[in-house]
């Protein structure tokens, strides 16, 4: 269901009259701090989202290079989140950090692929690179969740 809404609102948004977007605006959510505080894997993935959707809607949001400004900021919060995640379990396990890297560049190789065949359903049209962020965007948050909510079990062995 949020996949569909996301959808509908870049279609709507890549056939909307440009406006102008006022990127400093809108307060700036934080998706380490909603990570944070996410007790449950609900909690976490209702991170998702929490930057670029309030964006997309404001004024000016519409218009395709608006929408790439917001997935972007939702992006640099996700791989931060992932990127410090990482780092925490190489910290925590150095004995798997060779297996952790050799996932990651396998994880990044598949989510390169899968986003550019999500974007191929509107290749040539201005909303094809909209949704390659937002899929980059998803699959990253969905690989940082994994992978905090597998530390999360260890710590809780």
């Amino acid at each position: 269901m949020r996949r569909m809404l996301m959808v509908a609102a870049l279609i709507a948004a890549a056939c909307a009259p440009a406006a102008p977007h006022s990127a400093g605006a809108q307060p700036q959510a934080s998706i380490a701090a909603c990570v944070g505080a996410a007790m449950t894997e609900d909690a976490l993935r209702q991170c998702k989202g929490i930057v670029a959707a309030p964006c997309l809607v404001a004024p000016g949001g519409e218009t395709t290079a608006a929408a790439l400004q917001c997935e972007a900021r939702e992006r640099d919060q996700w791989s931060a989140v992932l990127d410090a995640e990482i780092a925490r379990l190489e910290a925590e396990s150095p004995e798997r950090s060779a297996h952790l890297a050799a996932a990651s560049a396998a994880w990044e190789t598949w989510r390169q692929a899968e986003c550019a065949y999500r974007a191929s359903e509107y290749d040539g049209g201005s909303l094809a690179n909209v949704l390659a962020a937002s899929c980059f965007n998803d699959l990253t948050a969905n690989r940082a969740i994994a992978l905090i909510l597998s530390r999360r079990a260890r710590a809780d062995q």
